[in-house]
């Protein structure tokens, strides 16, 4: 079982726990975050927590349930600290320590064993052997060194991990079956019927987190925000009927185009199963970083070129209020990755599998290398080693033909080369050399404006950029110039 902070909010019995476990998911507020891993009692989290009253509160979470308690008074099940700890545990693993249990953990996880014995009659006093179920093929089983036992218990534990699965598609289907009558009653009765957008679409949000649908709800959410216009509104209706429509035909769907729909309805995938893949091994760039903050999430967004391969990949991490960040890297500096793409068609976003920052003796190694040269070649800007696009429209026909095999995803990153940039109506547009006639809005403060001409002196450059589709626009992420990437966002 995979740890995510979806799965987490898919274990909270209604949004406002999920809104009040992240309040308590500051690794600052517990007091001994421990865990366990041996005793033959399986995989355990617990810690103490401040609450209300005079005495800490002591929450804890059997791992190979999914099970919480909590000495607080909460009728909820699990209650906010439950969620608050298991967000912290998801997301910042390492701030637990391996330690042997408590009394009162290891008291109520024999209660738990002493109840599952008496439902299946077998004794459980034997090491939990599903703790390694990833690393086992329960369709190899029978090749298995381990035990009949052992066996067994990854079978169940495959089965009842199908069967969650199974449970959630069940609800998603529920849920965009729901969405759909709403979409057919707002054709009916015209978008002037929606008197308060900002609380309807959040109560569509809600029903469909409840569905565990997270990434549909989020969209649904902001289209107050970016769909203004009826035409935008019409745009993202269709796009929330494209996805009702794809689910229930998924059966006929392939495994990208499967995985590219799952994706945005908000299904997670596991790290752990994408490391197994064979990644793409290359010395890495970074391009461009966003950062946004969703609820109490810190969400950043880094893009990486590949100076061999001429690839340019996202690695998206989150971290809570004002923690570190996993991997932070910096511009014009090489670094070695192995990098394992998400499921999907041509899917940008990666997972880090190996990485390795470049040390003084390294580097000088690098300066003496074809590598060094090709590196000062893509950021002096010389046409033949910076893989891109010279002309606006190519890059368009591109994104094009991409939004026409996967639908869902709006935004992709592009290199532009020769671009040219102009300032009209308190507007920046940009333009390339082969189509003077065809200029593009772009988002870029104006800091970022006097930056580039103060740069550049107003000559063609090369800029790493995001297109959205959805919004037409086109941000300029950096700009390679002079043996440097200077960032614009």
């Amino acid at each position: 079982m995979t740890w995510t902070i979806d799965f987490v909010e898919q274990q909270a019995p209604d949004t406002a726990s999920v809104k009040a476990g992240y309040k308590q998911a500051n690794v600052a507020k517990w007091i001994g975050l421990s865990k366990c891993d041996s005793n033959g009692l399986g995989s355990v989290l617990w810690g103490e927590i401040k609450g209300s009253g005079s005495k800490a509160y002591r929450t804890q979470i059997d791992l190979n349930g999914p099970a919480f308690k909590c000495s607080c008074p909460s009728r909820k099940f699990p209650c906010k600290h439950g969620i608050g700890l298991g967000l912290v545990y998801a997301n910042t693993a390492t701030a637990f320590t391996e330690q042997s249990m408590p009394e009162w953990v290891e008291s109520w996880i024999n209660k738990r064993r002493e109840r599952a014995q008496k439902k299946s009659g077998k004794p459980t006093n034997e090491a939990d052997p599903t703790k390694n179920l990833e690393s086992h093929d329960s369709s190899n089983l029978s090749q298995s060194p381990l035990s009949a036992e052992e066996l067994e218990a990854l079978q169940k534990k495959a089965k009842a991990k199908a069967k969650r699965l199974e449970n959630r598609k069940q609800k998603v289907t529920q849920g965009l079956i729901d969405l759909e009558l709403r979409l057919q009653d707002l054709l009916r009765n015209g978008l002037i019927s929606i008197k308060e957008p900002y609380s309807y679409w959040e109560q569509v949000g809600a029903r469909l987190v409840d569905a565990q649908a997270s990434a549909l709800a989020k969209r649904v959410r902001l289209i107050p925000v970016d769909a203004q216009t009826p035409q935008a509104q019409l745009q993202e209706l269709a796009y929330l009927n494209l996805i009702c429509v794809a689910w229930r035909q998924r059966d006929n769907l392939s495994d990208h185009e499967l995985a590219d729909l799952k994706t945005a309805i908000g299904f997670s995938s596991s790290q752990d199963e994408l490391m197994q893949k064979e990644g793409l091994s290359d010395h890495w760039l970074l391009c461009g970083v966003q950062k946004e903050q969703e609820q109490q999430l810190s969400v950043l967004k880094q893009w990486l070129y590949g100076a061999e391969s001429g690839q340019l990949k996202l690695h998206l991490s989150y971290a809570f209020y004002n923690q570190a960040h996993p991997y932070h890297f910096h511009y014009s500096q090489l670094f070695n990755a192995e990098l394992c793409s998400y499921d999907g068609f041509q899917n940008q976003r990666v997972v880090i599998k190996a990485h390795q920052l470049l040390d003084k003796e390294q580097q000088a190694q690098l300066a003496s290398s074809d590598l060094a040269h090709h590196k000062d070649c893509i950021l002096n800007h010389q046409h033949q080693d910076l893989r891109g696009f010279t002309c606006l429209n190519d890059l368009l026909l591109m994104h094009a033909q991409h939004l026409a095999a996967q639908p869902w995803s709006s935004q992709r990153a592009y290199l532009l080369k020769n671009l040219l940039l102009c300032e009209a109506q308190d507007s920046v547009f940009a333009y390339d050399q082969a189509n003077t006639n065809a200029y593009y809005q772009v988002s870029l403060s104006k800091e970022a404006v006097w930056q580039i001409l103060a740069t550049t002196g107003g000559m063609p450059a090369h800029y790493a950029t995001l297109w959205d589709s959805q919004k037409k626009k086109l941000t300029l992420l950096s700009l390679f110039y002079n043996g440097e990437i200077y960032p614009l966002t």
